[in-house]
């Protein structure tokens, strides 16, 4: 997807070639055409010849031409576990065997065995895919099973109790655990931010495609907590101008701070808080959205959900609303429940004008008076 670097008007265009992201310039302000382009260059690239590999590939290749084309620190840790025990191994004698092997060898959780089976499953694909080379999917039908999604969030007493246990030694801490309850950011998108990308005064937070996993453009709405804490930030940033200040988070020494595992383990440790993670600001968000009552749809667009299925999983956190959905039922009145009379389609309709329509029976309102339905002839029921 084109994308704009900052100080420039024309798009600038990515494509893979011999196993290397390459970028340049479209030499355009258009958009479409710098598209166009691109899907140029992306097919040329796929249709050269694949390249010439002596023998077979190692492990160690295919998933550092993978990590290469994508970097991801989530993928960087998987492949560092698949390293451990199939580092210089031909790919070809990785077998369903030593496949399944590992699976039962590896003593982690459903969840992390899915993430680096699916890791090396993306590495095989964009080696046989984008580079053309002939080597065997171990992956293919033999994925494990994806776990049920597991969804942890706090309450407003438990996110105060985690605010409250921030340590002094970590100060942007607590800026970064308000940010996500109340914008659900992230964590690396949160880590990631920088000022430019950032409208205090216009209240968004603004996406470009290569800034978050849903590869579109996008802004995240600001509420008033959540731009209080933006402005205590930026007024930090500007007091130091030594330093550097395009990131929101950074250390002490102004390098951005690129992992808030430790600290924020340790605060909920304080906090009486168990089993909890960065991400799980986000899905508190979702929760607390979903219990304010805001529509389902809405939620979808304020995380950037891809697929309104993620959305549907903090269905249940609203009753009150199903409730209040069903209770419409009863707000609906009954044509028997009032007096009135039948206006069949041979009367004369005239009649009817200027009294109150309570039931249409047979057919569809807006229907000719005529016409026939399953349900039989077409009638109005009117109050006296």
């Amino acid at each position: 997807m084109p994308y704009k670097k900052k100080g420039t008007d024309n798009w600038y265009i990515t494509w893979t070639e011999g196993g290397r992201q390459r970028s340049r310039s479209s030499r355009t302000t258009d958009h479409a055409e710098a598209r166009r382009l691109e899907n140029k260059l992306r097919g040329t690239a796929h249709t050269r010849a694949p390249a010439v590999i002596a023998g077979s590939p190692t492990v160690d290749t295919i998933l550092g031409e993978y990590l290469k084309a994508v970097p991801s620190e989530r993928a960087a840790w998987a492949i560092k576990s698949l390293l451990a025990h199939w580092a210089g191994r031909p790919i070809d004698e990785i077998t369903p065997e030593v496949y399944y092997q590992y699976i039962a060898d590896r003593g982690v959780s459903q969840g992390t065995i899915a993430r680096e089976m699916g890791t090396l499953r993306a590495a095989l694909r964009h080696c046989r895919i984008k580079l053309g080379w002939e080597i065997p999917n171990v992956t293919e039908g033999r994925m494990p099973q994806e776990p049920r999604h597991r969804i942890r969030w706090l309450t407003r007493d438990e996110a105060q109790r985690l605010l409250d246990a921030v340590s002094n030694r970590v100060p942007y801490l607590r800026d970064f655990i308000e940010l996500g309850l109340h914008t659900g950011l992230r964590k690396g998108e949160l880590l990631g931010l920088t000022w430019d990308r950032v409208d205090i005064e216009g209240r968004a937070i603004l996406f470009e495609p290569q800034h978050h996993k849903n590869s579109t453009y996008a802004a995240v709405p600001i509420n008033d907590t959540a731009a209080a804490v933006f402005a205590q930030r930026k007024a930090l940033a500007d007091a130091h101008p030594n330093k550097p200040t395009h990131v929101l988070f950074r250390a002490v020494g102004g390098k951005p701070i690129g992992n808030i595992k430790k600290g924020f383990a340790a605060a909920a440790q304080r906090a009486g808080l168990t089993d909890l993670t960065p991400h799980d600001l986000r899905h508190t968000c979702a929760s607390w959205l979903v219990q304010a009552g805001v529509e389902l749809a809405v939620v979808k667009d304020i995380l950037r959900h891809a697929d309104f299925k993620t959305t549907l999983r903090y269905a249940h956190l609203a009753p009150k609303n199903l409730r209040d959905g069903v209770g419409k039922l009863d707000q609906v009145r009954q044509y028997g429940s009032t007096s009135g009379r039948f206006v069949e389609p041979s009367a004369d309709w005239a009649g009817v004008a200027g009294t109150a329509v309570t039931a249409v029976v047979g057919g569809e309102f807006g229907a000719k008076k005529d016409q026939q339905s399953p349900l039989g002839p077409f009638r109005l029921f009117v109050s006296d």
